[in-house]
């Protein structure tokens, strides 16, 4: 007869037995999202396009004489977090039913998903470390052009550069997520209240700020928290409520 140790034993296996199935559909629901590469693939090619042709025309310009600033800047940098947002709506709305067709679990989905945001946001951190360092390397492309290189404007340190990339791009996903979700549950309805929600939410914040005399507060709170707060645990925060919230509202939607 089966003692109680060997009876917890089993049940210990059975446990990682089901662990083990549950991360193998997730990682296949990696994988399937990752079949899209060109969404991946697309803000990046879009940000070194911008970045060099921006680059070259200043190099034209200067060489004909013009006096232009010495520093430019270009913030087409901020195209990977908001392709991130879109490209995760894309994502949910257009996987999400194919994989419960598959007869894959919303949980599965939903972690599948979150690995797919963690592992685009450390692409996107190792590449924005490789390519600030060409942009610092070569004085800004000849032309003293900041685009990604900014980033160590706030910080010089390339670990808290990397992480914060890794932490804001999942944050930006899950937002992306979270809107399919909205998008799935109540359809285009949906998508424009929560927009105006937060149109309002943003007006009524702005209006109370100001009318308390509250703007120089905000200046000093983003001046006088340390710079790991803002770049790691703000985004972490935000990542961990949007993909909660949507993951709870996914659990009541119709495949």
């Amino acid at each position: 007869m089966m003692n109680a140790q060997e009876a917890a034993i089993g049940r210990q296996e059975a446990a990682a037995g089901l662990r083990n199935v549950a991360f193998s559909r997730a990682l296949a629901v990696t994988r399937m999202n990752s079949r899209q590469w060109m969404l991946f693939a697309m803000p990046w090619a879009i940000v070194l396009v911008v970045t060099w042709a921006h680059a070259a025309i200043l190099a034209i310009v200067r060489s004909q004489g013009v006096e232009i600033p010495d520093e430019g800047f270009n913030g087409v940098g901020s195209t990977l977090f908001f392709f991130s947002v879109a490209m995760f709506a894309s994502i949910t709305t257009q996987h999400f039913p194919f994989a419960m067709g598959l007869g894959v679990t919303r949980r599965d989905f939903y972690l599948g998903t979150a690995l797919t945001s963690l592992c685009t946001g450390v692409v996107n951190g190792v590449l924005v470390l490789i390519f600030a360092q060409i942009e610092r390397a070569t004085d800004g492309y000849t032309v003293h052009l900041e685009v990604l290189s900014v980033v160590y404007r706030i910080t010089d340190s390339p670990a808290l550069v990397f992480f914060s990339m890794v932490l804001v791009t999942m944050a930006f996903a899950a937002l992306g997520v979270f809107a399919g979700v909205v998008y799935l549950k109540w359809r285009a309805n949906g998508m424009f209240t929560a927009a105006l929600i937060l149109a309002l939410v943003a007006a009524v914040a702005a209006l109370l700020i100001t009318w308390q005399r509250g703007w120089p507060a905000v200046g000093r709170f983003f001046v006088d928290t340390p710079v790991a707060v803002l770049l790691l645990a703000v985004p972490a925060v935000l990542g961990v409520l949007l993909f909660g919230a949507g993951y709870r509202m996914m659990r009541n939607v119709e495949a």
